[in-house]
C-alpha cells in the first residue's frame, strides 16, 4: 500500500457510497456527475446534494480529481480502489478495534435483540423483529445478517424492501434469472403489492441493484435515525409472520394472537394464556404480562428472576413455565455457539435490574450500584435526592443508583410534566426513583436532567388501574 495513504483516507472510506464511487471510477476511468448519479440510482431532483457532498469530500481528500470531462481517480484513489477490491469489508471505526466487526455491531444492540437474532440464525426461533438499529450501524448490521444468509424485510423510503438469498427467491417466485456475486436479491414493493404478496395474490415488484438508493431504510423515529427489520432463515416464514403482523381488518391480521404467536415460535401454553387475556377489556399482552409479574411477586421471585426470562421475546404463561425456560436456554446457547465472548457479554448485560416504567414491554435495564459503593459526592446527595423524590413521586418512594444500559427501544416524548427520553444519552449513571403502582423518575447524577418521569394515574386510563400494581417496580435477574 502506498505510504501516502493516511488515516484520513480510511475515514473517508468509512462510507458505502464513497466506496462505490471509487470502484465505479476505477472501472469506467472517468464519469460525469450525472453518470455517477445514474449508477447509484439516486433521484436527480432530490439527491444532488447528497452525491455532491460525497464527491467534494473525495476531491478535497485527494482521492478524486475533477476534470472538464468528469471525475477521475488520482494515484491515491487508484491505490485505494485496489485495496477495496481485495478487502471484503473495511471497518475503520476505532471503537471496534478490540472486537471482530460483526461482534462489535451486535454488542451495540440491546442484549435481548442479540438473543433473538442469533436464535433465528441457529433455527430455534423462526422470525424476529429487531428494533432501534442505529443509523451508523446499519450497513454493518446488514452484513451480520448476510453472513448466515438470512432473509429480511424493512420499510424503505419508497416502500417495503425484501432481501433474501437467490434460491429462496426462486422457490417463492420462480422464473427469476438473477445472477450476482452475492447470490442475493433485493425486492421493492409498494404498499398495495406488499399486501398482495402477504395474501398470496399475484404481485408486482422491482428488483434493486446492490447500490440502489431505494434500499435506504425509513427512519422509524424523527428525533434519532434508527431502523427496524424483520429477519428469518426462511422467506416463507418471514412472509407468514408479516401477514399476521399487519394492523388491518383482514381475517389474518394483528388481532389473531394464536397465529401470530405460532409464527414467532412461542410455546403453545404461553400462546393459550395470552389469548385468554384477550377475553377481558384490556389488551391481552397487558393482562398476560401483569399476571406473569404478579405471580413472580407473590412467589418472591421478582428479585431473583432466571436470566432465561429476559432472553426470550414472549410473555411466559407462568413464573415457572418450563417451556419458556427451555426456550430461553436455547436462545442463550445460540449466542454461545456464535461466540463465547459475546455470550459472556450478553449474560452480564442481562443479569441486571429492570425498572418496569409502564404497562407492556416497557423496561429500563440498569446495573444497580450498592449504597456502600456510591461515589462519595453522591452519598452526600442521597438524603436530598430522597426527600425531593418523595415530594414529586410519592411518600413511599424508593431510590437507587444505577448504570443504565441501552434501551430496548428508543423513544422521546414529553407531555408536561410527564417525560420519556429513552435516547442514547440516558446510558450511564442515573438516580432511579420508583414507587410501585404509583410512579417513577430517572435523573442524571451530573446534569440533573430528567429522562423518565411519570405518575401512573396521569398517564393511564382508569381501566388500567387493575394492572398497575406490577408497574413502577424493579425486577432483578440473578
Amino acid at each position: 500500500m502506498s505510504n501516502d495513504i493516511s488515516k484520513e483516507h480510511f475515514k473517508v472510506l468509512n462510507n458505502e457510497t464513497r466506496r462505490q464511487i471509487i470502484q465505479h471510477l476505477a472501472r469506467e476511468k472517468m464519469a460525469t456527475f450525472t453518470q455517477i448519479m445514474n449508477f447509484l440510482e439516486l433521484d436527480p431532483l432530490w439527491q444532488c446534494g447528497t452525491i455532491g457532498y460525497h464527491l467534494n469530500l473525495l476531491v478535497t481528500s485527494g482521492i478524486v480529481r475533477k476534470h472538464e470531462g468528469g471525475y477521475v481517480l488520482t494515484s491515491k484513489g487508484r491505490s485505494l480502489a485496489d485495496m477495496i477490491g481485495k478487502i471484503e469489508y473495511l471497518e475503520v471505526d476505532s471503537k471496534l478495534n478490540k472486537y471482530d466487526a460483526a461482534q462489535g455491531i451486535l454488542e451495540r444492540l440491546n442484549p435481548r435483540f442479540v438473543c433473538w437474532l442469533l436464535a433465528v440464525v441457529k433455527g430455534v426461533k423462526p422470525v424476529a423483529t429487531i428494533l432501534s438499529v442505529d443509523k451508523e450501524d446499519w450497513t454493518g448490521f446488514l452484513r451480520v445478517l448476510h453472513e448466515p444468509d438470512l432473509c429480511w424485510s424493512y420499510k424503505g423510503i419508497n416502500g417495503t424492501v425484501l432481501s433474501c438469498p437467490e434460491d429462496e427467491a426462486e422457490r417463492l417466485f420462480g422464473g427469476l434469472s438473477i445472477k450476482s456475486d452475492e447470490a442475493r436479491v433485493s425486492f421493492l414493493f409498494d404498499d398495495e403489492n406488499w399486501a398482495k404478496l402477504l395474501y398470496e395474490k399475484k404481485t408486482s415488484f422491482q428488483i434493486l441493484s446492490p447500490s440502489s438508493a431505494k434500499l435506504t431504510p425509513l427512519d422509524s423515529q424523527g428525533f434519532i435515525p434508527i431502523y427496524e427489520v424483520v429477519i428469518s432463515k426462511n422467506l416463507k416464514e418471514l412472509i407468514t409472520f408479516a401477514r399476521f403482523n399487519q394492523r388491518t381488518g383482514k381475517p389474518a391480521c394483528w388481532s389473531d394472537h394464536i397465529a401470530r404467536g405460532k409464527a414467532l415460535g412461542y410455546p403453545d401454553c404461553c400462546i393459550e394464556a395470552f389469548e385468554k387475556g384477550g377475553k377481558r377489556r384490556l389488551h391481552p399482552q397487558l393482562v398476560a404480562r401483569h399476571n406473569f409479574f404478579k405471580e413472580l411477586i407473590d412467589l418472591g421471585l421478582d428479585e431473583k428472576m432466571p436470566v432465561e426470562f429476559w432472553a426470550i421475546a414472549h410473555v411466559p404463561c407462568s413464573a415457572k413455565c418450563e417451556e419458556s425456560l427451555k426456550l430461553g436456554r436455547k436462545y442463550l446457547d445460540a449466542v454461545k455457539s456464535y461466540s463465547p465472548s459475546l455470550y459472556n457479554y450478553v449474560q452480564e448485560k442481562l443479569r441486571v435490574s429492570y425498572l418496569a416504567y409502564s404497562v407492556g414491554e416497557r423496561f429500563l435495564s440498569f446495573k444497580e450500584i450498592p449504597k456502600d459503593q456510591f461515589p462519595s459526592e453522591l452519598k452526600k446527595e442521597y438524603d436530598g435526592i430522597l426527600n425531593w423524590d418523595k415530594k414529586i413521586v410519592s411518600e413511599d418512594v424508593k431510590i437507587t443508583l444505577g448504570d443504565v444500559q441501552r434501551p430496548l427501544v428508543y423513544a422521546d416524548w414529553e407531555d408536561y410534566p410527564a417525560r420519556c427520553r429513552l435516547i442514547p444519552k440516558i446510558k450511564g449513571l442515573k438516580w432511579i426513583a420508583y414507587s410501585p403502582g404509583k410512579g417513577m423518575l430517572v435523573r442524571d447524577t451530573k446534569t440533573n436532567e430528567v429522562y423518565l418521569y411519570g405518575i401512573l394515574k396521569w398517564l393511564l386510563p382508569n381501566e388500567y388501574e387493575e394492572i398497575t400494581d406490577t408497574v413502577c417496580r424493579v425486577y432483578k435477574c440473578n
